[in-house]
């Protein structure tokens, strides 16, 4: 071989070691910012979990008076029912004009069901906006899933009040 192919030969052996070396580096460098993602992600489920820890009496005492207080569901005619004359009597009570009440499709979440329906009210803004309150006492396990208040465009003294509403239950456990 002579000099200039020696030369040649040397030089390509110093480009594919510079190139290998490019090409270890990128992949370090990808590696390396994984880990410091999975880093970062651990660090933020621990500091999570952490105040989780320093939370836990109340999350305890919460779930205790949710398995004691809220209602066992039954059967869906049971549940609906409830809910309707709940919202009837809530109603009355706060002298809010019932014009729509129309029950829909169940709601279901993780070990609970809800009947849920359509409610309208009228009435006076404070008197629809007691009724609202009372809906929502926390022993009534109402929710109110949507909301909109219009302003009643025959009789200007009243605001309308539509809302679907779920009434909660506990499912029994499955053992």
């Amino acid at each position: 071989m002579t000099a200039r192919e020696q030369r040649l030969a040397a030089s390509m052996a110093v480009l594919l070691i510079a190139g290998g070396a490019v090409m270890v580096g990128v992949k370090l460098k990808q590696w390396r910012e994984r880990v410091d993602d999975r880093e970062h992600e651990l660090s933020l489920r621990t500091i999570e979990a952490e105040e989780l820890m320093l939370t836990k009496d109340v999350w305890t005492q919460r779930s205790e008076w949710l398995a004691s207080t809220q209602p066992a569901f039954t059967t869906q005619g049971d549940a609906d029912l409830e809910l309707l004359e709940t919202v009837r009597s809530s109603a009355g009570k706060q002298q809010v004009t019932l014009v729509q009440n129309q029950l829909t499709e169940p709601a279901e979440s993780a070990g609970m069901k809800a009947a849920t329906m359509l409610a309208e009210g009228r009435g006076g803004l404070a008197e629809v906006m007691r009724w609202l309150q009372d809906l929502q006492k926390p022993s009534t396990f109402i929710q109110v899933a949507k909301m909109t208040l219009l302003p009643n465009e025959e009789d200007t003294s009243e605001v309308i009040l539509q809302l679907t509403l779920q009434k909660w239950y506990r499912l029994p456990s499955a053992s």
